[in-house]
């Protein structure tokens, strides 16, 4: 069983449209990376990024440009324990139609690398994707019976275009659906400490699979049509990944010299602003 404190959710061309987040918060949260927006629940332990639209400036940001070292440190500046990220890919093989839900437990990413660490030795870490959260999505899906492959390896391109016929070729022995930024979010959440796992819709068949092109109009139209379930999907693992506050029980409690109620926390480190919270002192320290 998951365990979240507080859960990031990353949403990309299947929720560009949806309302499910409407009613969460606006905020712009500054990191050494650029401006990044955010939505937040009213209890701020809920937080949600449109990738493609996490920057603040802009209306839309193709894979490319998207600001993915700002995404995954405003979370980190967030305290976020957990990342559920969503992606919209396109199938790698004809076994894998549209419509298919993969839970991925890897990747390939042969092309541009991201990092938090320049010249340093700390950017030397074996990748991976949650299995605890893997296992606690696979287990609330399946107990509403929603069917999603538990295992799938993710291929990630450059973009912004999609990929020749040769390149799906060659990039079919490597993986089983393409997409353009999952790779390098699971890579910075690595480097943050933060667990994160994804659910990828196929949303088209990619190029060169069939014995047809590819078109921009067969992509957008799988999007829409998919988008009910990636919606009920979310609301299922929404309730099932919650953040867990625990209640104290009688053998954690401690004596301290005070506790203060406070409206807002500002700590030099991290800069963000906590609403809401209690300030323990004990022996002098906070």
């Amino acid at each position: 069983m998951t365990t979240v404190r507080r859960l990031a959710i990353i949403g990309g061309s299947n929720f560009l449209n949806s309302q499910y987040f409407a009613a969460f918060e606006i905020l712009q949260i500054d990191t050494p990376f650029g401006q990044v927006t955010v939505r937040a629940n009213k209890n701020r332990d809920v937080f949600f990024v449109q990738r493609h639209a996490a920057n603040p400036t802009h209306e839309y940001s193709p894979p490319h440009l998207i600001n993915k070292r700002g995404i995954i440190q405003a979370f980190k500046q967030l305290e976020c324990s957990h990342i559920l990220a969503f992606g919209s890919t396109g199938s790698l093989k004809k076994t894998i139609p549209i419509g298919t839900l993969v839970l991925i437990d890897d990747y390939v990413n042969f092309g541009e690398q991201v990092s938090f660490f320049q010249h340093s030795k700390q950017g030397h870490l074996v990748p991976q994707i949650s299995k605890e959260m893997r296992s606690s999505i696979h287990a609330a899906l399946s107990t509403q019976n929603i069917s999603i492959l538990q295992t799938g390896t993710y291929v990630q391109s450059t973009g912004p275009r999609f990929e020749t016929a040769a390149e799906i070729r060659a990039m079919a022995q490597w993986g089983d659906v393409i997409g353009m930024t999952c790779g390098h979010e699971a890579a910075l959440a690595n480097e943050a400490g933060i667990e994160y796992s994804v659910v990828c819709m196929v949303d088209n068949m990619a190029n060169g699979v069939l014995d047809r092109p590819l078109t921009e109009e067969e992509f957008h139209t799988g999007v829409k049509r998919n988008l009910v379930t990636m919606e009920k999907v979310l609301g299922i693992l929404l309730q099932a990944l919650s953040p867990v506050h625990r209640a104290v029980e009688k053998d954690d409690r401690i004596s301290v010299d005070s506790i203060v109620s406070a409206r807002y926390i500002v700590p030099i480190e991290p800069a963000v602003v906590h609403e809401h919270y209690a300030l323990v002192v004990d022996k002098g320290v906070i």
